[in-house]
């Protein structure tokens, strides 16, 4: 177990490894306020010459070190609110679908078997059981809930719809009812998301629009709980999930199979943001675009010399020093192939 330090302890520690202080005072405030995990631990690797023992670049400081932690905590709340407008739109889509499809009374949509079956769980105790199950386990949670709108609808209306349902669902619980759906469903959800033709969609025989979309949407459920939870986004790569290659996206993303291979286009900021220029609403992928772009830059007016390393970090593919670093996330939006 590792003992507590002081504030000075812990300043003392990280000039022991090298790491200057242009204003310790500043430095102990936000040490006090953020913390060492949070800063030090949080952003070191990037600034250490050796990690065992840990001994940082000759010149690095406190202050770039402390920037890098601003700098990424811009991008996690860039994260969180394109994926919560992400998440609101999903949440449109498919309870007007479920509603169109089967009915807004709680009674003839919530049927099992309006829904795929998914994979066999199991218990601690070893009893078993299918993920529809568990999704309607935490369905009759919120229906239940003691709290509005949910209270309301339960006790005047007797019946919770879609729309009000899907309120008290996570973007998790939204994910995993969407791979529950049948084909038909998918694909008039993903429609009416991607504001793309329902006949374009189903004569897709490849399922490139699917996969697309099933793929973005696993990668926004990582990056959003990542990013809630504080963890470190710049130089994230979603664990167990992959935008699979397809023209669609990569062909906008300029990136080839041979980059693909090489990493590219997979799971990074940058994929997270190019899926996010094909959602119905554009105002989303622009938004998030310009709040990348801002946390970015004003890391980069103090420390230039990191742009290669942190466009590299977040995933831009055949970085040019000509451009500027505002150019890697204009790009996605002057190169759109179609559908």
């Amino acid at each position: 177990m590792k003992p507590f330090k002081t504030i000075d302890e812990q300043i003392e520690i990280l000039k022991n490894r090298h790491l200057k202080f242009i204003n310790e005072e500043a430095a102990k405030s936000n040490l006090i306020s953020y913390g060492y995990y949070e800063i030090v631990n949080g952003y070191k690797d990037y600034l250490l010459i050796s990690s065992n023992p840990d001994i940082f670049k000759d010149g690095s400081t406190f202050e770039h070190l402390f920037s890098l932690y601003t700098m990424d905590k811009g991008f996690q709340e860039a994260v969180v609110n394109a994926a919560l407008e992400f998440e609101l739109i999903l949440k449109s889509a498919m309870s007007y679908v479920i509603a169109e499809t089967y009915s807004s009374d709680q009674n003839k949509y919530l049927i099992k078997s309006n829904y795929k079956t998914g994979k066999v769980r199991q218990n601690k105790d070893g009893t078993k059981y299918f993920e529809i199950d568990s999704t309607f386990i935490k369905f009759n949670k919120i229906i239940n809930d003691e709290i509005e709108p949910f209270k309301h609808y339960r006790l005047v209306h007797q019946n919770t719809p879609p729309w009000i349902l899907f309120k008290g669902a996570t973007l998790g619980n939204m994910m995993h009812f969407f791979k529950l759906q049948k084909r038909d469903v998918k694909d008039k959800v993903i429609s009416i998301v991607f504001d793309i033709p329902l006949e374009i969609i189903k004569t897709d025989k490849d399922n490139t629009i699917r996969n697309l979309f099933s793929d973005l949407l696993s990668l926004a459920f990582k990056f959003r709980n990542r990013s809630a939870h504080s963890g470190r986004i710049y130089n994230y790569k979603a664990e167990n999930t992959s935008v699979r290659y397809n023209q669609i996206l990569h062909g906008r993303m300029n990136i080839d199979e041979a980059l693909y291979r090489n990493g590219f286009g997979m799971n990074d900021l940058y994929t997270l943001l190019c899926g996010f220029t094909f959602l119905k609403n554009r105002l989303i992928s622009v938004k998030f675009s310009v709040n990348l772009q801002y946390a970015l830059n004003k890391h980069l007016e103090l420390y230039p010399e990191d742009t290669v390393d942190l466009i590299e970090c977040i995933g831009y593919p055949n970085y040019n020093s000509e451009d500027s670093a505002d150019s890697i996330f204009n790009k996605i939006f002057f190169n759109k192939n179609n559908y």
